[in-house]
């Protein structure tokens, strides 16, 4: 764990404003169950005024870019596409499709 410690420092060394390598070494904390290490990460992003940019999904249909953040209802035609969502979700797991929750 040491050895990780030290890697993580020289890793922010070198680009100390970047929320994403915070947020990675917190997750992979996480994953393993540091969950000290997790809370120390993201107590470091908090004292240090970093601020991770929230996540987005994009598409482009017919030349126009289209961007979702999670739980959006900004889109202006969000209520068909969640019920979309929920019909493709519906047929996965009809079909046996079980999602590998295990890294969220």
């Amino acid at each position: 764990m040491d050895l990780v410690k030290l890697a993580a420092n020289k890793y922010f060394e070198l680009d100390p404003e970047n929320a994403g390598k915070y947020v990675v070494l917190s997750n992979a904390y996480a994953t393993f169950g540091y969950w000290d290490n997790d809370v120390e990460v993201r107590e470091m992003m908090r004292s240090s005024g970093i601020i991770k940019e929230p996540g987005y999904s994009q598409i482009e249909v017919q030349g126009e870019v289209h961007f979702f953040l999670r739980d959006d209802k900004s889109h202006k035609l969000s209520t068909q596409i969640y019920k979309l969502i929920k019909v493709m979700t519906s047929s996965l797991k009809d079909a046996g499709y079980i999602p590998d929750l295990s890294s969220t």
